[in-house]
């Protein structure tokens, strides 16, 4: 059975509340047991982690899909900085811009997730 999107945003939340370091995709696919093998299981993801964040932004919180990387580059992939483009909370354009926002939402991330369990 596949995850929901409250078990999902659930597992990141949690993750920002003990301060862990962010997962992979494939770490956070075999956490709900599943895989990903084809690109419609990346889709899937995709959609569930943008309307994770989607529903963060709502309440104006920070972005919880950051806590989601890339194996090799160890930051997100381009839909979650497209998606932060479109929610007007990312401008740059740059691999160092990335990296940067990157840095400061997972700073967000953590102060505000711990500060809702203080």
């Amino acid at each position: 059975m596949p995850a929901t999107l409250q078990e999902v945003h659930t597992y990141l939340a949690d993750l920002a509340k003990t301060g862990r370091d962010p997962v992979t995709y494939t770490q956070l696919a075999n956490h709900f047991d599943m895989m990903i093998n084809s690109e419609a299981d990346v889709g899937f993801w995709s959609r569930l982690l943008e309307q994770v964040s989607r529903a963060e932004h709502a309440r104006g919180n920070p972005l919880l899909s950051a806590f989601v990387v890339s194996g090799e580059m160890r930051v997100p992939g381009p839909g979650f900085f497209s998606l932060a483009r479109e929610l007007k909370r990312f401008s740059g354009s740059t691999e160092r811009d990335k990296l940067t926002f990157f840095t400061e939402e997972m700073k967000r991330l953590y102060a505000y997730w711990q500060e809702t369990t203080a």
